[in-house]
């Protein structure tokens, strides 16, 4: 599935579900600096998305799964 990473509070309470239908995740991410990505994407921030990525990374280590993370339009 896809996302924009900006939801981590949804993210988080969906990976249990989607463990077993996907095996990554895409991120559309909008720009590659902290203040290019505000402008771009207004009331987003480029931290939330890095959030998103590190809950990937720590709910693949706690449970062994593998998602992983594709990314485009940076």
């Amino acid at each position: 599935f896809s996302t924009n990473g900006q939801l981590t509070g949804k993210l988080e309470k969906i990976l249990p579900y989607y463990s077993g239908l996907f095996n990554s995740i895409r991120f559309s991410i909008d720009a590659a600096t902290p203040e290019t990505y505000a402008l771009i994407r207004k009331g987003g921030k480029i931290e939330r998305v890095w959030k998103s990525f590190q809950l990937i990374r720590d709910f693949n280590v706690a449970h062994g799964t593998n998602f992983g993370i594709v990314t485009n339009y940076i």
